[in-house]
């Protein structure tokens, strides 16, 4: 049986804990692999540390450390280097045929799981990932009833070109443009908050997240770089908004590993309503105010 060792970085998510442990359980009862986990995390404020030990289990591994004070006083995106660079370090250590390199905060069902597996087993990739859903921010923190995609920061296409990386409506329109697509691309770089791989892959290469890192560019920019990379647009995991409250997490894990989908159905019929709502508009305006 294949092993697929999925590893992951938390910190102050003590809301997320339990949730994820739930995943992780419904991970392992409806996939084909056999899984194990590597988490790490550090300077936890709240529960987070206590939760994962109550909730530990015998195919999991959790390395705890305080960082050092010159490492915290660094700005966000170095501190990003360098913790996933420590994770990495940790994951060459450990043996396993399947590499997911998950984020907190992030929901997946099986489905997407064994879809992104066979995508990689057709070896046009060397890596896959997945662009996470979240609940759009508009302006003055109004939220849309619907789920655009959380991050195109990392993004750079096939051609290298770096796109959207300021709040605009072209941003807008490349989300909802991707909502509909129902391919794999290939791309430089996009979110690696669920970033799939295999271990002749990754043993390869020697990999470093700070190696030649742009601390004024995203950090999965730089690793991206060292692989070919495809971008699926069909399948993508769900990430939680930060400061919700429980209720969110016990609908959102309902929906995404009971229901088995990624809650882009009803985003697509809001948005349909909202292009023929316009429309009407228009028609109206156009035949009896001018």
């Amino acid at each position: 049986m294949k092993e697929l060792l999925i590893s992951i970085l938390v910190r102050n998510n003590e809301k997320y804990i339990p949730y994820m442990f739930k995943m992780f359980n419904n991970l392992e009862k409806n996939n084909s692999q056999k899984i194990k986990y590597l988490v790490y995390t550090n300077d936890n404020e709240d529960n987070t540390y206590n939760l994962l030990k109550e909730k530990k289990t015998c195919n999991m591994k959790i390395v705890e450390e305080s960082l050092p004070d010159k490492i915290k006083k660094l700005s966000f995106l170095k501190r990003l280097y360098i913790l996933r660079n420590k994770l990495l370090n940790l994951i060459k250590k450990e043996k396993f045929d399947y590499l997911l390199m998950l984020d907190s905060d992030i929901f997946i069902n099986p489905k997407i799981l064994e879809d992104s597996i066979r995508e990689l087993d057709k070896k046009k990739f060397e890596a896959i990932t997945l662009q996470t859903l979240g609940n759009l921010n508009f302006f003055y923190n109004t939220k849309f009833p619907f789920y655009f995609f959380y991050d195109t920061f990392a993004y750079v296409n096939s051609r290298g070109e770096k796109e959207l990386e300021n709040r605009s409506f072209k941003r807008y329109f490349f989300c909802i443009k991707n909502l509909f697509l129902d391919k794999t691309e290939e791309v430089k770089s996009s979110f690696a908050g669920f970033w799939l791989t295999k271990s002749d892959f990754l043993y390869r290469k020697n990999l470093e997240y700070i190696y030649n890192a742009d601390n004024q560019e995203c950090e999965h920019i730089t690793f991206n770089k060292n692989f070919k990379l495809g971008f699926i647009t069909n399948i993508n995991p769900l990430r939680l908004e930060p400061n919700v409250d429980e209720n969110f997490y016990a609908k959102t894990y309902e929906i995404i590993n009971l229901n088995k989908t990624d809650n882009r159905g009803n985003s697509k019929i809001i948005i349909y309503l909202l292009i023929i709502i316009i429309a009407l508009f228009i028609y109206i305006f156009i035949k009896y105010l001018l």
